[in-house]
């Protein structure tokens, strides 16, 4: 599925049960608080200029960053994005692609 980052939104919302179910998500995979706080931040700079995106397009990108390959799944990357519409205000429109 692509995602279309438009930017910011309007306002921005309650992100802190999603924020604690990512944290819990990555860290049972490994990564410490540290090294969370650092992907996530780094998935802000891959993606906040806007675009279209796939879960495919920012593990590369987040490989070219020193990550693991295929570092995020589907589920991961949802809540990522979730969490950036909630407490950033970014707008995402998701498309089907085939």
């Amino acid at each position: 599925m692509a995602r279309l980052l438009t930017g910011k939104g309007d306002g921005a919302g309650n992100g802190t049960r999603m924020c604690t179910s990512l944290l819990l998500r990555l860290a049972a995979k490994g990564y410490s608080s540290g090294e969370i706080n650092r992907m996530v931040k780094d998935v802000f700079e891959v993606i906040r200029d806007g675009g279209s995106f796939t879960v495919a397009i920012v593990n590369t990108e987040m490989e070219g960053l020193g990550w693991p390959p295929s570092v995020f799944d589907e589920s991961t990357f949802d809540m990522i994005v979730g969490l950036f519409e909630s407490e950033l205000g970014f707008s995402v429109v998701s498309h089907t692609v085939n």
